[in-house]
């Protein structure tokens, strides 16, 4: 049994809402603008006429049409059999298919010629899917909300890609972007720390201020259902009486955006002074820091957080927290990690259900 992969044309194979809008636009039937065009999934007009006419002009702009960054790969190399389903008509998409041969090798095409209901509703879908029994399973994407609910109501597992200007495209990017760069630092990042916790013959404790405290109070959770034996070091109420905890061969990680924090300056100069035998170890995106701890790792070198002003820890939250996900299981693996032993730390709900089903 295979797949049947289905894809929208405008928006998600080729590039072609521009050439839409300024058809549009030259009929004199739109007056907003392009951002506020893509984000509209209503049709611009119903008259027959005035349809016609925007056609006529879009059939003209579109000699230098390309396909959507990345999707020429992404048709090549998708198995048999895949098909199209557009809302354009049959002597547009013959147009885009002349212009862009590439699209002919579709085992199937729909457009809104063959369907008296369109997206949102499934009909087309539906159509194409009946046409290939033999697949067990329907993958479609769609660049347009009412496309992705017409592919849901057909029963196909949907994908909803983002336009480049869409504001949550944009943070799904930035979050993106920020763990590929912590997938380019990982390895000496983890080749540096791991003898360091091969050598800890105390606890390892991980610290941090503001949103990076609660980045590493979940950690430590992660770390300890793993068998690590780990805690929250609190700064602030570390010197008042806090610093009590910490014995001879324990480590502390501290994670900081900047590493310039005046809290863990302070903290890891104390710590420095007063507790000699405690190794202090630094994780920072931002170069420069001012901790004063025995090791520092730069662990991403490209994070820009969602918002607008890039500013509230979102993106540098989630890298520390990978770096952290990654850093722990890697610490359990090493030590041997296995379904009887996390059962162990974990006897309670439904993990500690699946293990002992395990």
């Amino acid at each position: 049994m295979t797949d049947l992969h289905c894809f929208d044309l405008d928006g998600t194979l080729v590039k072609s809402e521009g050439f839409h809008y300024e058809a549009y636009m030259r009929a004199g039937v739109c007056e907003i603008s392009f951002d506020e065009y893509t984000r509209c999934d209503t049709v611009m007009t119903s008259d027959p006429v005035v349809y016609a006419r925007k056609k006529a002009i879009f059939l003209q702009l579109i000699e230098g049409l390309e396909f959507m960054p990345g999707m020429q790969s992404v048709w090549e190399n998708t198995p048999h059999p895949k098909c199209i389903v557009t809302h354009s008509d049959r002597e547009t998409l013959t147009r885009i298919m002349d212009i862009l041969p590439v699209l002919k090798d579709a085992d199937l095409t729909i457009t809104r010629d063959e369907c008296q209901r369109h997206k949102p509703h499934p009909d087309a879908y539906i159509r194409a899917i009946r046409h290939f029994p033999q697949c067990r399973r329907v993958i479609g994407y769609e660049d347009s909300y009412k496309g992705y609910v017409a592919l849901v109501r057909s029963g196909a597992l949907a994908y909803k890609l983002w336009p480049a200007n869409d504001p949550v495209g944009t943070m799904f990017e930035k979050y993106h972007e920020g763990l590929e760069s912590l997938k380019h630092t990982i390895r000496s990042t983890l080749d540096g720390v791991m003898p360091i916790v091969t050598k800890c013959t105390g606890n390892v404790y991980l610290s941090g201020i503001g949103k990076c405290g609660y980045v590493c109070e979940k950690s430590v959770s992660t770390w300890q259902s793993l068998g690590i034996p780990c805690h929250f070091l609190n700064i602030l109420d570390a010197s008042h009486g806090g610093f009590g905890i910490l014995r001879p061969g324990d480590v502390i990680m501290y994670i900081s955006n900047s590493g310039r924090t005046s809290e863990l300056v302070q903290c890891s100069s104390y710590v420095k002074k007063e507790f000699p035998d405690v190794t202090q170890v630094g994780f920072t995106i931002k170069p420069g820091g001012t901790l004063c701890v025995d090791y520092t790792f730069q662990v991403a070198h490209s994070v820009h957080e969602i918002d607008s002003i890039n500013m509230a820890p979102t993106t540098s939250s989630m890298v520390f927290m990978a770096l952290l996900d990654i850093l722990g299981v890697t610490i359990a693996e090493s030590q041997g990690l296995t379904v009887a032993k996390f059962q162990r730390n974990h006897p309670g709900g439904e993990l500690g259900k699946k293990s002992v089903a395990k």
